[in-house]
Order: structure tokens, then C-alpha cells, then sequence
């Protein structure tokens, strides 16, 4: 009878994590992880085939951590400015993680592929949009589409180091763009007027910092 294994394939796989988290993906090897663990690379290929296996378990464990990250905004109310600012604070925090959701992960670069993966996340997002600035569907969808997008953008700059925004420098960063957005969409339809022209564009208070909503129930 084979001895029973040292390590379980979850350990393993937790331990190559911690390894990509602190240097990245290319420094992830069966010797380092056996070091990590105190072993010889023996468990590791108990369970995994080869070194690809196990970067694929591991890049499938953070695709689930960014999208669990990503679902908790449906708590907080505005939702969609909630997930632009955890989308980005992901890359901030978690710099080697991100590059695994942006590479090798989550396609956030088509994002109407982003929603058909991910329509549990996308749907409740885009009917908040609609109704909090009173759009038609198609054009809080395309609002939603062009904010990830425009979210990748600072979260690929906070990956590398390159800018440091503050929760308080990031809100009004992405409320001025989402309402100029908003104004051209009402623009083009015909629905602007000069109220909402005026609050749209005088008032970033119109889309202020999160707040996690009140459970059911309760006041």
C-alpha cells in the first residue's frame, strides 16, 4: 500500500499561490514550491501531472478570488462605481495576480465577452446604470462596457506602480467620466436638458463613495 501523500492538493496548490502572489507566475517551479513546503518535488507530482497543471490550477484559483472580489460591489450601493474601484484595487494590492487575471484569465479587454461570462456580475450592474441615470439598456450596457475598459486602464497603471490613487482620488476619476458619458448618451437622445446637463456636470457628489447596503430587513 503507497504511503499516504504528505501534502494535499489544496496545500499544494495554496502554496504556489503564495509564490506567484509575492513573484509573479515565472517564478513558479516544482523546487521552489518543495522548498516553500519543506518536501521534495515527489508530492507535487502526485497530483499534478507537470508544472503546467499546476500553474493552471493556480490561475484558475485567482480568477475565482478577482471575480469573488468583483461580486462583493453587489453589496455596496452605487454598485457599478463599487466594482470600477475593486477592479482596480485588485491590480493595486494584488500587482502579480492581476497580471494572471489580465493575461492568462479574465478577458476584461472584449468586455461584451467579460459579460457573457460573467452576466451574474454585467446584468445587475448595467440595471442600476439605467435606472440611476435614467438610460435606455443598450446604453447602460455600452456605459458598463466602456467603464471596465476604462478601468483596466488605471488598474494596468496601479499594477506596475506607475500612478497611486487614493480612494479619494480614484472616486471623482471615475464619476467624471461615467457622467460625461452620461451626458453625451442623453445628448444623442435627445433627453438632456439644461437640469441634467447641469447636474451632470457640476455635481461629482452624483455618484458618491460607496456604502455597503442595509440588509434585508433593516432600515
Amino acid at each position: 500500500m503507497p504511503p499516504k501523500p504528505k501534502f494535499t492538493e489544496e496545500e499544494i496548490v495554496s502554496c504556489a499561490l503564495e509564490i506567484v502572489r509575492e513573484s509573479g507566475i515565472d517564478a513558479l517551479a516544482a523546487r521552489t514550491v518543495a522548498k516553500r513546503l519543506g518536501t521534495t518535488t515527489t508530492p507535487i507530482f502526485t497530483f499534478f501531472s507537470g508544472m503546467d497543471e499546476l500553474k493552471e490550477a493556480v490561475c484558475d484559483r485567482v480568477r475565482k478570488m478577482f471575480i469573488a472580489e468583483l461580486k462583493e460591489s453587489l453589496g455596496y450601493e452605487p454598485a457599478f462605481k463599487a466594482f470600477g474601484m475593486r477592479f482596480i484595487r485588485f491590480a493595486k494590492h494584488e500587482p502579480n495576480l492581476y497580471r494572471i487575471v489580465n493575461t492568462e484569465g479574465i478577458d476584461i479587454v472584449h468586455p461584451e465577452r467579460f459579460r457573457a461570462e460573467f452576466r451574474e456580475i454585467f446584468d445587475p450592474m448595467c440595471g442600476e446604470i439605467g435606472r440611476t441615470f435614467g438610460l435606455s439598456e443598450h446604453d447602460a450596457m455600452n456605459l458598463m462596457n466602456r467603464m471596465l475598459v476604462f478601468a483596466n486602464g488605471i488598474a494596468a497603471f496601479e499594477s506596475i506602480g506607475a500612478t497611486d490613487l487614493s480612494d479619494e482620488e480614484l472616486g471623482p476619476v471615475l464619476s467624471e467620466v461615467c457622467l460625461s458619458m452620461v451626458l453625451m448618451y442623453k445628448t444623442r437622445d435627445g433627453s438632456i436638458t439644461p437640469q441634467i446637463a447641469n447636474a451632470l456636470t457640476n455635481n461629482r457628489d452624483r455618484l458618491p463613495v460607496p456604502k455597503r447596503r442595509p440588509a434585508e430587513g433593516n432600515e
